[in-house]
Formats: structure tokens, sequence, C-alpha cells
């Protein structure tokens, strides 16, 4: 409400619907093939996984008591993905190593489903009882093809010097169909496609500047151009309303320094990145339902730092800070009928300051430990940086016992009750 979270509205309350849930079965079927060809090697995998889902939840979508203030949804997804890959290491020669292959993944997604309007208390004190729909009459369909051959090669004029490089030509064709179930693939309601070519690549450089027994420090940068088709928006909107989404496209780049020291006791990172992105697919919310949208024109950039110290009693510290800068660099949105340019304000929750530091006792047998402090700065809760929410600190504690095959723990989690509390008792094998 305005520039705050509501008061009205608790930070746990629950306002699904009774017998709420998010079922998911899956299945995976995974076959590797690895073997010598001459001097060279050849390898393959085929993997095909089924997955099915089947939601029924609910959102709040006013503050206030009238009814109806929730909108709910049944829905399933059934997905199946087949994916293969082959690809040939030749030998090394002068000091050059190279991969070439291709692979290819097949996906078809199917959803049904409907949506209905309920009425939940605003503190989420109780559930309201609501009937799952029998009748699903909003479907959608996907069919994908994405295939891809590549090819990577490494040159090491030096023994301190590795520079790679990477080319994959993209080929991707899509077809979408959505609507009425009953009626969409005979009306062609809702029909889309898309066939696509895209070349992405990566260039690399490692140079080591000290070796010395475990010790050495080491530069490296790398640039990337990057293609993906972006993933299928099985939301619930008006029929035919959707349509496919652009894939997302980047140009990034990266550099820093690793450095181990105290005869590997010690290790020391920094690193600077910027990555500008063109379609990054971002959640967003349609006449009160989760969908997704491409965002236009966006940009990260930023530095990480970590160290690590190894001390004697297998005692490990580690302490890391980043400073991550995501803004919209050309994006419209709709806010209320009116459109709005979001070029120069920040990415909805996401914190510039990021700090991690943790302590670990981690012997092979016996008592272990960890304590870890985290802390996640302000972070703006909208797109149009009106409600900024305060940057908050968590702390982890754990405990246990390994021996031989078998390690008992018991892990806190947020014990300072910044967010959810979660206490885990395990016994692993």
């Amino acid at each position: 409400q305005g520039q705050a979270l509501s008061a009205e509205v608790p930070l746990d309350a629950n306002h699904n619907p009774d017998g709420a849930s998010l079922d998911e079965n899956r299945v995976n079927v995974g076959l590797g093939y690895d073997r010598p060809v001459g001097a060279a090697r050849l390898g393959a995998v085929v993997s095909f996984t089924h997955t099915s889902h089947d939601n029924f939840r609910g959102f709040l979508t006013s503050v206030s008591v009238e009814p109806p203030n929730a909108v709910g949804l049944r829905q399933t997804i059934d997905t199946t993905d087949l994916y293969a890959d082959a690809h040939l290491a030749l030998p090394e020669r002068r000091h050059v190593r190279l991969v070439v292959g291709a692979d290819w993944l097949h996906g078809m997604g199917d959803s049904k489903g409907a949506v209905f309007s309920y009425t939940a208390p605003l503190d989420g004190a109780s559930a309201t009882s609501a009937a799952r729909p029998a009748d699903m009459p909003l479907g959608s369909e996907d069919r994908r093809e994405f295939f891809g051959g590549y090819g990577l090669a490494e040159w090491r004029p030096t023994t301190r010097v590795t520079l790679s490089a990477g080319l994959r030509l993209n080929l991707t064709a899509e077809k979408r169909e959505e609507g009425d179930e009953a009626g969409a693939r005979i009306a062609g309601m809702g029909r889309d496609s898309q066939t696509l070519t895209r070349v992405s690549g990566s260039l690399g450089a490692l140079v080591s500047l000290w070796e010395q027994g475990a010790n050495h420090a080491r530069v490296f940068a790398v640039y990337r151009n990057t293609f993906k088709p972006a993933i299928f928006d099985f939301g619930l909107g008006e029929a035919g309303e959707s349509g496919l989404l652009n894939p997302e496209t980047a140009q990034s780049v990266e550099g820093g320094l690793k450095v181990r020291t105290f005869e590997g006791r010690a290790d020391f990172e920094a690193s600077a990145f910027r990555m500008d992105f063109t379609n990054l697919v971002t959640a967003t919310v349609v006449n009160g339902l989760p969908a997704l949208l491409n965002a236009g024109e966006t940009r990260f950039q930023g530095a990480e730092v970590a160290a690590g110290l190894h001390l004697p009693h297998h005692m490990t510290g580690r302490l890391s800070y980043s400073f991550h800068d995501g803004r919209f660099v050309d994006s419209e949105r709709a806010f209320d009928g009116v459109v709005t340019q979001l070029a120069g304000k920040r990415s909805e929750m996401s914190p510039r300051h990021l700090v991690s530091a943790g302590a670990y006792v981690a012997p092979d047998d016996g008592p272990i430990a960890s304590l870890v402090v985290r802390y996640t700065g302000d972070r703006y809760m909208d797109k149009r940086n009106r409600a900024l929410a305060a940057g908050f600190a968590t702390v982890d504690l754990g405990v246990g016992y390994r021996s031989g095959h078998y390690e008992l723990r018991l892990d806190g989690r947020n014990l300072g009750d910044a967010r959810d509390v979660r206490v885990n008792l395990g016994v692993r094998f």
C-alpha cells in the first residue's frame, strides 16, 4: 500500500485456500558413453525426463475484507524433455586442444487449468474452504526443438598462459497454442510460433603470475555472448494473450585475481563484472496471478571479494562481500494504465550489498560445527523504486558428528527470525 507493506497483513500470513498444494512427480533416465577413437575421445549423453505438476493455490489481490479479495488457480502441467549430446575431443597438437560436438533438446509441455475467486482473512489466521475446479477450460501447449553445433579450443603458448575460445550455432523452432482447451486447436486460437538462428561464443584468458608449490597468483578475463530461448510461460491469463516470450541474449565481461598462499592455507579472490541483458525473463502479475514477461534491456554490474583461511584442527574461516548494481536500461511498463519508462531504476528485490562470514569445524571423524552470518542490503520491492525494504541479517548454526560412513546433523537456519525459521534434523549415509 503506497510505499510500504500494509500493516493489516502480517509478514507470515498465508492466504492460500484450504488444501493448497504444489505436487510434483518426476521420472528421469540418463545414459552416458565415453570411449577412445584412435587418438581422440568420443563422448555422448542421452537423457529423458517427464515431469507432472498438480497445483492448487491462491493469492491475495486487494487489502480489503470485501469479498472476493483473492484469486486462486487449479492447474496441471506435464512436460517432457529429451536431450542428446555427442562430442569429440581431439588429441592435443602444438599446445592446442579442440572439442567439437552437437546437441539437441526436444521439449513438449501441456497445461490445463481454471481460475476462481474466494475471500481470505487478511491476517491469514484461517484457510478459506474453496472447491477444486473439476472443469479446467484454460489450456496451453508448447513444442520446442533446440539444436546447437559447437566448438571449443584451448591454447597454452607457455606453461603460464592459457587462452580459450568457444563458438556455438543455435537453431531453435517453437510453436505455442493457447486458449480454451476444447476449441483452441480447432480455431487456431492463440497460436504463435517462431524460428531463430543465432551465434554465441566466448573468449577467455588465464595468466599465472606466480607459482611456488601449493601457492599461486593468477589473473583471468572472460567475455561471453550468450543466447537462450526463454522459459515457456504456463500462466493462466486471457486465452491467446501471452504468446511466446522473446529469447534471452546477453553480453558479459568479467576479470579478476585469484591468490593462494601460506602453503595453501589462505585463499583470496577479487573480481569485477558487467552483464548487459536483452529480453531477460522476469516475474510479473497478470489479473492477480503469476506470469512471466521480457524486461527489455537490463544491466548488472559490480564487484566481489572473498577470502578463506584454513586453520589447524580442521577449522576453516571464510569472509565474502559483493556489490551488485542491477538496473533497467530500457524497459517500458504500464502501471494503472500509464506507460512508464523504467530506465535508471534498480531491479526490484535486488540488494546492492551482500556480506557473509562463516566458521567451520569439519574433521573426517568426530564432532562438526558451523556458524554463518549473512547480511542482505536494502532492496526495492517494486519496479518503480517507491518501496524500499530495509536490510537484514540472518544467523545459521549447525552441530553434528561424523563417524566412518555415518553423519548426524542438527542445523538451525535463520535463528534470529529475520525470515521464516527452519530447523532441520537429518541423518546422512
